[in-house]
């Protein structure tokens, strides 16, 4: 990943997919809810049409050894989604690669994903009491298995 500012972002790949999504509600408001979920210890299911296969998001990891914050867990969750739309997108039923594919790909792969999961989850994710307590119980959880507290 290069990091060549552009407006106040990591680069421009990063500014313009961050751009992207906070234009389109539907886009946005689901980057939200995913952010909450996982700031509250859920786990996110993200289906991926084309492998016709799922795949687990959440603060316990893959494995469920590794603790991740809530951050982590959405910038992971934004590059898959990225990954998914783009072969939706671009490839369709056609599967043979084009220039189009390969500058996407590149872009994809400049793209700061926690910087964006921290500017969503900072600006949208707030705490009430009953998440606090949650959030608190979380950490307790992680301090008791010999972990360091994640939770944001």
């Amino acid at each position: 990943m290069t990091r060549n500012e552009y407006n106040g972002w990591y680069n421009y790949e990063t500014w313009n997919y961050f751009s992207w999504m906070s234009n389109d509600q539907r886009a946005h408001q689901n980057a939200i809810t995913v952010a909450r979920m996982l700031h509250i210890g859920e786990t996110v299911t993200l289906y991926d049409p084309k492998r016709e296969r799922s795949q687990d998001f959440s603060i316990l990891g893959d494995d469920k050894s590794d603790y991740y914050t809530s951050t982590h867990a959405l910038s992971e969750y934004l590059s898959e989604r990225a990954w998914i739309e783009m072969e939706r997108e671009l490839i369709g039923d056609i599967g043979d690669p084009t220039w189009v594919r390969s500058a996407v790909i590149g872009a994809i792969q400049e793209c700061n994903f926690f910087e964006i999961a921290d500017h969503i989850i900072h600006d949208n994710v707030t705490f009430d009491d009953e998440m606090d307590a949650y959030a608190e119980d979380i950490d307790q959880q992680a301090h008791a298995q010999g972990r360091e507290s994640s939770v944001d």
